[in-house]
């Protein structure tokens, strides 16, 4: 997650060395930040986090170069699943740590958990 500007060289360079570029998602909340890191390379998926919903932000994110919506579990919802889902983007959600919230994610079209819990998880089949 990038928490602040960075050069985009600087990021990706890196990822390069490892053969990661295609492995890799690059989430932030700013999509400022993430639009140079877009523009340097095609190859790395790029995710833009929200914490609130709005109609507009399944275009925005497309007009970003996104391939990930990432939505706060808080705002997730069937209609903005679709919403998203209809616009060509993959749904992930955070910040998910229960068996039943993520069960329930996974239900309303959820692609992607982020959690703090990953051993909660793993341990229980959603």
């Amino acid at each position: 997650e990038l928490k602040c500007p960075l050069n985009a060289a600087e990021l990706l360079g890196p990822l390069d060395l490892q053969e990661a570029t295609d492995r890799a998602t690059v989430i932030s909340f700013d999509a400022a930040w993430l639009a140079p890191v877009r523009q340097a390379s095609g190859r790395v998926k790029i995710g833009l986090l929200a914490d609130q919903w709005d109609p507009g932000l399944p275009e925005r994110a497309c007009r970003l170069g996104a391939m990930v919506l990432i939505l706060a579990v808080e705002i997730m919802a069937m209609g903005r699943v679709m919403a998203a889902q209809d616009a060509g983007l993959e749904v992930w959600t955070y910040t998910a740590n229960d068996v039943g919230l993520v069960a329930a994610c996974a239900a309303l079209g959820a692609t992607g958990i982020i959690t703090n819990r990953p051993d909660l998880i793993r341990t229980k089949r959603v």
